[in-house]
């Protein structure tokens, strides 16, 4: 990690969204260690549900009413991807920073302090992304024939899209709102920020290592679906592939 969470900064307000389908085995703990990791005394948490069956959104709303003020729940009628809950939250979203985690301790609250210390240091870093494949990034958990999955597709993705970033399949960044205003999102599935990575004008991508570590509780929601979204989305952003 780059910096010490205990660390003095600049506060800012930063919006933290959460998409979850049947959660109800981490969420609440994930928002207790959320809490502890944000510096800013200006934030909020959005956990966007999509109608879980396992009671996650009535755990939040619990949650809410005993613990914390800062967490709002966005309650969607069914499951419509990550990027239509993530689009709903940002819309909803009060910050013009929007960091974006998953709710499984996959990603781990503890990284906060770096990416908001990212953002900071320089006024063009436009998206902060979580890194599994820069120095210092790591996998922890993953048979190998997932690592070769992942690795691959990025691979795929960067090669026939032209952009630079290692690691475009990551579900941990944060981005400055701003960005999004032009952007209108056409693919389906989990690949929200490969999208933003070739449709939007950002100044700079940067990237910072994180240790990604499988789930330890739930059960994933990977399925050969998502295959089939993220063969889809790459057909279809090749009309908007990046010229730099």
């Amino acid at each position: 990690m780059l910096t010490d969470s205990n660390e003095s900064t600049e506060k800012i307000f930063l919006s933290i969204i959460v998409p979850t389908y049947n959660e109800s085995e981490n969420i609440c703990r994930l928002l207790e260690e959320i809490s502890k990791n944000v510096n800013e005394s200006n934030y909020e948490i959005l956990v966007v549900d999509d109608n879980s069956p396992d009671g996650t959104g009535q755990l939040v709303e619990e949650f809410i009413e005993d613990n914390n003020s800062f967490v709002r729940l966005i309650m969607r009628e069914k499951k419509e991807g990550i990027i239509r809950a993530l689009l709903e939250g940002m819309k909803e979203s009060k910050g013009e920073n929007v960091l974006v985690m998953d709710a499984d301790f996959s990603h781990l609250p503890d990284y906060i302090p770096d990416f908001l210390r990212t953002l900071k240091e320089n006024d063009n870093h436009d998206i902060v992304i979580g890194s599994r494949y820069v120095d210092g990034g790591s996998i922890v958990g993953w048979p190998v024939t997932r690592h070769l999955l992942s690795k691959g597709a990025n691979y795929f993705a960067r090669s026939l899209l032209n952009v630079k970033t290692n690691d475009i399949t990551t579900g941990f960044f944060l981005v400055r709102k701003k960005i999004l205003t032009d952007v209108n999102f056409t693919t389906n599935g989990h690949q929200f920020l490969l999208e933003l990575l070739v449709k939007s004008n950002y100044k700079i991508a940067k990237e910072i290592p994180i240790k990604f570590q499988n789930r330890t509780r739930g059960k994933s929601n990977l399925d050969s679906t998502d295959i089939r979204n993220f063969i889809s989305s790459i057909i279809e952003l090749r009309r908007f592939k990046k010229n730099k």
